[in-house]
């Protein structure tokens, strides 16, 4: 199966997609003309996550708006003139920086981090400095299906921590540990990572 995407450029900004799969379904061709204002609307809520990715940085960083001085996009969805428009509006019409290619600024972070893992210490990245965090938390389940954090989100890594538990019943030999990620207080809404099983001598 192939899909075939034709893009057609109009007046302005205005785009509409064409997109063909042939012999989608049951042997028949799918057709579909989607506009940009349709795409738009379709992906509005998806959008509108981006701000709150932005909003949740600054909290985060401890900053606000104000403190910031460039918008550098990074990524290939910031191409998408919907989501320009949303970061301009939340910055007050500060002009985003264009002039990097997005998809390039992606390779060249990633490029960086390799030689620092390296342990590269040429000139070009002698200065550079790298953080490498844990984007959510992370934690166990404990007695009622609670999570109960044990590093949290936007640790710089590698790290260790230390975190005291009881088994839920005495004279246990084996725990099984789930380590979930996220930041939800039920581990049923985050999302399992690792499984580990310990086994250890009761006590007498």
């Amino acid at each position: 199966m192939f899909v075939i995407i034709k893009v057609v450029f109009l007046h302005g900004l205005h785009i509409i997609f064409s997109i063909h799969i042939p012999g989608f379904i049951d042997g028949k061709d799918y057709k579909i003309k989607v506009s940009q204002s349709l795409f738009e609307e379709i992906n509005k809520d998806l959008f509108l996550k981006t701000i709150h990715t932005v909003e949740k940085a600054l909290c985060d960083a401890e900053m606000v708006k104000s403190d910031i001085h460039d918008v550098v996009l990074v990524g290939g969805s910031t191409r998408i003139p919907k989501i320009r428009a949303l970061l301009e509006g939340f910055f007050d019409g500060k002009k985003l920086c264009q002039g990097i290619n997005p998809d390039e600024a992606v390779a060249h972070g990633a490029a960086v981090q390799a030689a620092i893992l390296q342990g590269d210490k040429s000139e070009a990245i002698r200065n550079v400095h790298l953080y490498d965090v844990t984007p959510l938390s992370l934690g166990i389940e404990i007695l009622g299906g609670s999570t109960s954090v044990v590093i949290v989100r936007n640790t710089t890594i590698p790290i260790k921590e230390t975190k005291q538990y009881f088994t839920s019943a005495d004279n246990q030999v084996v725990v099984s540990i789930d380590v979930y990620e996220g930041e939800r207080k039920m581990v049923k809404d985050n999302v399992r990572k690792h499984f580990i099983c310990i086994q250890m001598r009761a006590n007498r």
